[in-house]
């Protein structure tokens, strides 16, 4: 294992709200422009398929294979590049051989 992943491991409030949630949040993991244009094709998506599916604006809304829908999903397929150590913490969290090089 290469022992430069381990600057980043959880912290202790990290692995606390984890175990008390079962996530926790990553805060910046997203560059600021990317989660823009997420948040746009995210508000797109909804605002075009809730109607047909008749779907209040208080009922959950759940639309599989968005991929293709918009570039910017295709985008957090390639996540991360090389500036985020996100693949250092899954393999420190879900083990080495999850975790595709």
């Amino acid at each position: 294992m290469d022992t430069a992943c381990l600057q980043h491991r959880l912290t202790a409030d990290e692995r606390r709200q984890f175990e008390e949630h079962g996530c926790f949040v990553v805060r910046n993991a997203l560059p600021p422009e990317l989660v823009a244009r997420l948040v746009d094709a995210v508000d797109r998506l909804e605002a075009e398929h809730r109607p047909l599916r008749d779907l209040g604006p208080a009922q959950p809304f759940n639309h599989l294979d968005c991929i293709g829908y918009d570039d910017a999903f295709l985008k957090l397929l390639e996540w991360p590049d090389e500036d985020v150590p996100l693949k250092a913490w899954l393999a420190e969290h879900l083990g080495e051989g999850a975790v595709v090089p």
